[in-house]
């Protein structure tokens, strides 16, 4: 059969060239009415996109966070999916904004919360949960800690996430502990991923549109 495209009248006679040219304009005014359509449409679902996916405009409590929304809702989804999580370890506080929402996650579970970092940025930051630290020149007595709370998350998010990655992971032992890393392609990249960690929840985190990358350690790092 031939691949070339028939045109099949529906109805009445053979056109003349004269109706034949209207059913042509009229077929192109059709085509150009929706092909606007879907240009809209196109542009309306980048819009919603955008929202998910920007970090100018992020806070909580009015407190800025670096995230993008959809990372949100992949923190939410990722402690519902490991109940064992006994703790949150931050490594990186920044203004804060984030740092409370894990607060107030960590509160709301009945889990800890730690958050780190070397500069303190505000003062107005989670009670009893912000530790200024240098978190390599401190990695032995909070790798301490973590291992007494294990299993734990420890997020990655100072100023150097590929050795604090590299560091940490060193001083985790369970496999049900989570090392989460933030800015996935932009300060961390995949050549930046130890030996001794697995990476998770890799199509999830792509599916959403994520700044963030899950990994645990692997059995033989135990």
């Amino acid at each position: 059969m031939s691949d070339r495209l028939v045109h099949q009248r529906t109805k009445g006679p053979a056109s003349t060239p004269a109706a034949r040219l209207i059913e042509l304009q009229n077929a192109l005014s059709a085509t150009e009415r929706d092909l606007d359509a879907a240009k809209a449409r196109v542009e309306e679902l980048e819009a919603q996109y955008d929202i998910y996916h920007r970090t100018n405009d992020v806070s909580f409590g009015n407190i800025p966070a670096a995230q993008y929304r959809c990372d949100f809702w992949l923190w939410e989804w990722l402690l519902n999916e490991n109940p064992q999580i006994n703790c949150v370890y931050e490594l990186g506080t920044w203004h804060g904004g984030f740092s409370w929402w894990l607060w107030a996650q960590a509160k709301a579970r009945k889990i800890g919360f730690q958050t780190f970092d070397s500069v303190i940025q505000r003062e107005h930051l989670p009670p009893y949960s912000f530790h200024k630290v240098d978190v390599f020149a401190s990695a032995e007595a909070l790798g301490g800690a973590m291992r007494e709370d294990e299993p734990c998350v420890v997020f990655c998010d100072n100023g150097n996430k590929p050795r604090e990655l590299h560091t940490y992971s060193k001083e985790l032992r369970s496999t049900e502990s989570l090392l989460v890393v933030h800015d996935w392609n932009t300060e961390f990249f995949p050549e930046d991923i130890p030996d001794n960690v697995t990476m998770v929840y890799e199509d999830f985190c792509v599916m959403l549109g994520s700044l963030t990358r899950v990994f645990r350690l692997k059995e033989s790092e135990q």
